[in-house]
């Protein structure tokens, strides 16, 4: 489990959650919120310092993109990239793991919500967006239920896509920015695979 931020390729990597609202409620209980109310379903992840402090000052909305990575049997992820000048974070999701599927289809009528923390510091961030469905819908054909997939390669392929979302070159960046100097990275992994797969990216040092 990616309990607190660590180093990974050339990216911060941090845990991300999928929450309904009354979660959030509870697990930013204390935290300075910024931005949207609390409704609705809240992706949640953890950005580097310099590029959470980047946010605080800007106002505009940030740049997002939708892709998604098929890997048949070793599970169908898809990532949400937002950046801000030199600053880019990325969501890794895996679309066989609830409540990803439920989440993908509440973007057809809401906004997405993203709720970023100041790299595991106490003070969060909240924002919205709502995203053409257009974006969405290639990606929801892509969901997997847990019999789709094979729990052997699933771990396997984990810490393979892990690798790849956490390098700055998978993602180019997006339309009308800058080159990406500061990456941050927030994982959901299949929780019932956790522990098997974190032994397996600390075997292959892919964490450190």
């Amino acid at each position: 489990m990616i309990e607190k931020p660590t180093r990974c390729g050339d990216a911060l990597l941090t845990p991300a959650r999928v929450m309904r609202p009354e979660d959030v409620t509870e697990a930013m209980a204390g935290r300075q919120r910024k931005g949207a109310g609390l409704e609705g379903w809240f992706l949640c992840g953890d950005v580097s310092a310099p590029m959470f402090a980047a946010m605080l000052k800007e106002s505009a909305s940030r740049d997002l993109n939708v892709a998604a990575f098929t890997g048949d049997k070793a599970g169908n992820y898809v990532v949400f990239t937002q950046q801000l000048g030199m600053f880019q974070h990325r969501f890794l999701l895996p679309l066989f793991e609830p409540p990803v599927p439920e989440f993908l289809a509440s973007l057809r009528m809401a906004p997405m919500q993203v709720a970023m923390g100041d790299a595991g510091e106490e003070t969060a961030a909240v924002s919205a967006a709502h995203l053409p469905w257009e974006m969405i819908a290639p990606v929801e054909k892509l969901v997997q239920s847990v019999s789709d997939v094979d729990r052997e390669e699933v771990i396997l392929g984990v810490s393979g896509i892990i690798t790849k979302v956490c390098a700055i070159a998978t993602v180019p960046a997006l339309l009308g920015q800058p080159p990406v100097r500061d990456l941050s990275v927030s994982v959901m992994l299949p929780t019932h695979m956790l522990e098997c797969v974190e032994a397996s990216l600390r075997e292959e040092g892919t964490l450190h």
